[in-house]
């Protein structure tokens, strides 16, 4: 085949596969609803810098005043750790956002890396002493694995 009509045959393909696609969104008639939700619906602040859902289905959403996590209802707020133990949040500021293969949540923040125990209900910073909790965390990212 020459390239010509390889790309003949990935435009007709393309468009057949859209023409599906659209007449499948049709027929189901979806609908969306999208909500705002501000300071005045239980939010710390309005600028969200980070948002996940977990494997129960809440959705975590960073801000730099703390995470709050949503239950599509209302809104639970975790502070920073004023006593700077090593339970609780040591910065209010969060970065990122992660929720691992096996539900773990991983929590970056402007002073480190913390993880969210879903069994103790509890934020824990990953190793105080490590120097990894000097650091602002800037990205989480989770290795894809193959196989």
């Amino acid at each position: 085949m020459s390239k010509t009509q390889n790309k003949t045959n990935y435009v007709v393909v393309l468009t057949i596969l859209i023409c599906f696609a659209s007449a499948f969104l049709k027929a189901g008639e979806l609908s969306w609803q999208l909500r705002n939700y501000t300071k005045s619906d239980g939010l710390a602040q309005n600028a969200i810098t980070a948002i996940t859902e977990d494997r129960s289905g809440m959705m975590w959403i960073g801000t730099q005043n703390g995470i709050h996590r949503f239950d599509g209802y209302e809104f639970e707020i975790f502070h920073q750790n004023v006593t700077k133990s090593a339970l609780g949040l040591q910065s209010d500021y969060i970065r990122n956002l992660l929720v691992s293969h096996n539900g773990d949540l991983w929590v970056g923040t402007a002073s480190g890396l913390h993880l969210y125990s879903f069994e103790k209900i509890s934020l824990y910073l990953l190793s105080p002493t490590f120097t990894l909790a000097q650091y602002r965390i800037l990205s989480c990212h989770q290795a894809v694995r193959f196989g």
